[in-house]
């Protein structure tokens, strides 16, 4: 019983102990909950039914002042010599860390031109940007490589999952149209 009674005492001693990991993931979800609260201004009334539009946004708010609230608290409650800290950056210069990150700017490149340039398009420059980042240089590999994985997975959104993908927009449209017809 006295094993159990000290393990509580120093788990409750721990919890009351602030630290800046617990800041800042609170102060991400602060700002997180704050856009999302920000972009359910945007949600359409629908036939007159506004609860749509506005529990969310309520429920949003509220969770943006707890968090607000949260936060500050935290921040009050750390230590003089916790408060002043100094950004450490220097892991960005790791290569792992260099083809992550790389990851992460192909992947956004893809979401912004997937409507554009249609699926076959940019699923392809995607999956080569993805073997070009893993160390991948032969293009020729590249192409034929991109284009089979590309078919596979068009073959199992379209006829597995009947699902439509995009075509693209403009001239793009007429070939992503002509490569559906083909297959």
């Amino acid at each position: 019983k006295k094993d159990y009674a000290l393990s509580l005492i120093n788990v409750n001693t721990l919890y009351k102990e602030k630290n800046m990991g617990e800041l800042v993931f609170n102060g991400i979800l602060l700002v997180f909950f704050l856009a999302m609260t920000i972009y359910s201004t945007t949600i359409e009334v629908w036939q007159g039914f506004v609860g749509a539009r506005y529990w969310p946004m309520v429920i949003l708010f509220f969770t943006v002042i707890i968090f607000a609230y949260k936060t500050v608290h935290i921040y009050k409650s750390l230590p003089a010599e916790k408060k002043n800290f100094k950004l450490n950056l220097s892991f960005l210069k790791d290569a792992g860390v260099k083809r992550l990150l790389a990851s992460f700017l192909t992947v956004l490149i893809y979401a912004s031109i997937l409507e554009p340039l249609g699926f076959f398009l940019s699923t392809i420059i995607l999956i080569m940007g993805m073997a070009f980042i893993i160390g991948l240089r032969d293009i020729g590999k590249l192409l034929l490589i991109s284009f089979f994985i590309t078919l596979g997975v068009y073959a199992v959104f379209v006829w597995g999952l009947d699902m439509m993908l995009p075509r693209g927009t403009g001239p793009i449209y007429n070939f992503g149209y002509w490569l559906e017809f083909l297959i």
